[in-house]
């Protein structure tokens, strides 16, 4: 029989919900959580042994996590699009571990002309729906 091994931090989350339900800690109106946002919050109390926050605080830097977790997924599609399209430059410096961006210099007229005619679209767009 082949046994599926559960990794350590979702062991732990189910020793912490299996102490808590034990104790009647958990209100019978409570449900229990999701098991992703438990394991978030542990993992970040136990790195951060000292931390005390309100359900508010820790919800906003759940919240912002997420945020940059989307926008850094969002800003590499758009800038692999414009290092496709030439617009920017790709580079690894030396000294540097990590890729860079930069304008082309040999496509800025170009650059300028693709903002100003986005602007136009937008503007063109906030009008059609009554922004201006």
């Amino acid at each position: 029989m082949i046994e599926i091994t559960r990794d350590a931090g979702e062991r732990e989350v189910e020793h912490v919900l299996q102490r808590v339900r034990s104790r009647g800690q958990l209100p019978p109106t409570i449900v229990e959580p999701e098991r992703e946002v438990v394991t978030q919050i542990l993992e970040y109390f136990v790195r951060n042994r000292q931390a005390a926050d309100t359900l508010e605080g820790i919800a906003r830097w759940r919240l912002l996590q997420q945020e940059v977790r989307r926008n850094v997924q969002q800003t590499e599609q758009a800038l692999g699009w414009l290092v496709q399209q030439g617009l920017i430059e790709e580079l690894r410096p030396s000294g540097y571990q990590t890729t860079v961006f930069r304008l082309n210099p040999a496509r800025q007229e170009e650059a300028a002309r693709f903002l100003a005619k986005q602007q136009k679209k937008k503007t063109k767009n906030d009008e059609q729906k009554g922004y201006t």
